[in-house]
């Protein structure tokens, strides 16, 4: 308490004045999910960036599904992503806010914002997009080890490239090309042939061929100086057979393993480990090396070699291929596109994609309307419920269920009171023919009036006019007509009319 009893105001804690960020993040069981994490400040030799593309590789795969281990889950995959920089710690000097970069570290960059040390971080050339330089770093790094660090490829040499059309392949072809005169001979799906030719294989050979080592050699009889190799066991053996005397068979990765980690995946790359027989190796003077650039990652020969890629870019001899872009939603679909092999060139992320971002909120905002609208017709029924809907409801269907039954009803009495008015109508119509015997012949009806009483009698008896008339009242008319015979024969014309009249009727 300040003096004078007035409370001074709390300082904010960090939790309220920090912003969020999305983050991919796997759990167990190998499930991936996109959370919210705070933002932090940069602290000593730290960078901020503000992340626009990730990479996605084979080794966030394994590493997913247990069969990479650098974490136990939950925890952030991805190596590679690039971005801007939005803040720096202090005693950084060679970074500054606002540039473009590219970040290459273990682990943490499928983020939407993250914090790093200023010695993971490379700034990047002008003509190289986010996306492309988010696929840069990890299989271009693998490439480069397998082809110059291991194999030690020479002007002249042949060279085979599994899997050509995909990340680490396809550039491996490029960088292969920077050489003179190398011979490249490149598998893939006979449909990618045209694409990888023009990335730098000289020789397409269709991936389904299980006899690509007789196909090699019709070319090259020799053999071949260098073997790319991403799938492990027989595989790897025919490979060696391939190679000239001192060529080498570079093993990386485990394009074979699939599965989703534990025990029995394991055992099935343990089974399909390759065993080579030394003496065989000794005798041909050949070797085997391994690679596996996720141990070499923020090391000073990963660095250097990143800064190597960088330079081959700016001078026109490499260039990433973006095959396609999932938002942080669809990472699931990202890595299952690039685990089944249907990528020609690398798999990106991004954190959102406005179009589909723009439907979610459409579709939250619809939901959120429909509550609302529900939320306001119940408060109406409980502030007023005398007059509330359900009331009306409840007499609208009691009206509903009464109100056939009372058409019904009135249909009934209608046909009943019809037939009533027909027989009283035909018994007052007997009766008045009776009544007609005993008057006189002068009483008789004018002609005209009786022509109009007959023409209105049908539309009186609604209908009842088409049955035929009972045989009583046949007779009395009969009895009728004769009696008018016998007694007024000397009738005016007038008369017999109306008596011609009444048999129409």
């Amino acid at each position: 308490m300040a003096e004078g009893g007035e409370e001074q105001p709390k300082p904010a804690t960090q939790e309220e004045t920090q912003e969020t960020y999305k983050v991919v993040q796997v759990i167990r069981g190998g499930k991936v999910q996109m959370q919210e994490a705070p933002v932090k400040a940069p602290g000593d030799g730290e960078v901020q960036v503000k992340v626009e593309a990730c990479g996605v590789t084979a080794a966030d795969w394994q590493l997913r599904h247990g069969q990479l281990k650098l974490a136990t889950p939950p925890f952030v995959p991805g190596f590679q992503c690039s971005g801007t920089v939005e803040a720096v710690g202090d005693n950084v000097e060679a970074i500054q806010v606002g540039q473009r970069v590219l970040v290459v570290q273990r682990m943490n960059c499928w983020v939407e914002r993250l914090v790093v040390p200023a010695t993971d971080v490379y700034i990047l050339p002008e003509s190289l997009t986010f996306q492309e330089a988010a696929v840069l770093a990890f299989d271009y790094i693998t490439a480069y080890l397998t082809l110059f660090r291991h194999a030690n490829l020479q002007t002249g040499q042949g060279v085979l490239i599994h899997r050509a059309s995909e990340g680490i392949g396809f550039a491996a072809s490029q960088l292969a090309k920077t050489i003179p005169e190398v011979v490249v001979f490149g598998t893939a799906p006979e449909a990618q042939h045209d694409v990888i030719k023009e990335n730098g294989v000289d020789h397409p050979i269709d991936s389904r061929a299980v006899d690509y080592d007789r196909i090699v050699r019709e070319t090259s009889a020799d053999g071949v100086d260098v073997v790319l190799e991403p799938v492990l066991g027989k595989e790897s053996k025919k490979g060696v057979n391939l190679l000239k005397p001192l060529g080498t068979i570079v093993l990386y990765g485990a394009a074979n393993s699939g599965g989703s980690g534990g025990f029995f995946s394991a055992a099935k790359q343990k089974l399909q480990a390759t065993k080579f027989e030394g003496q065989i190796l000794i005798d041909g003077n050949k070797s085997v090396a391994g690679v596996n650039a996720v141990h070499l990652l923020g090391s000073d020969i990963g660095r250097k070699i990143i800064k190597e890629l960088l330079s081959l870019y700016e001078q026109g001899k490499i260039k990433p291929r973006v095959d396609s872009v999932f938002s942080f939603r669809k990472v699931a679909d990202a890595q299952k596109k690039l685990h089944d092999g249907a990528n020609v060139g690398a798999v990106v992320l991004v954190p959102v994609i406005e179009e589909e971002e723009k439907a979610i909120e459409e579709a939250r905002q619809k939901a959120e309307n429909e509550r609302a609208e529900r939320a306001a017709r119940k408060s109406v029924r409980k502030a007023n419920p005398a007059s509330t809907s359900s009331k009306s409801d409840g007499e609208a269907k009691a009206e509903d269920e009464a109100k056939p039954e009372g058409e019904a009803k009135g249909e009934g009495e209608a046909k009943a009171e019809g037939e009533a008015k027909a027989e009283g109508e035909a018994k007052a119509e007997g009766e008045g023919k009776s009544a007609d015997e005993e008057k006189p012949s002068g009483e008789d009806k004018p002609s005209d009036e009786a022509k109009a009483e007959g023409d209105s009698k049908p539309a009186e008896t609604s209908g009842d006019s088409e049955k035929e008339e009972p045989p009583k009242q046949a007779e009395v008319k009969k009895e009728d007509e004769d009696a008018k015979q016998d007694e007024s024969k000397k009738e005016d014309g007038e008369g017999t009319a109306a008596s011609e009249g009444g048999d129409k009727e």
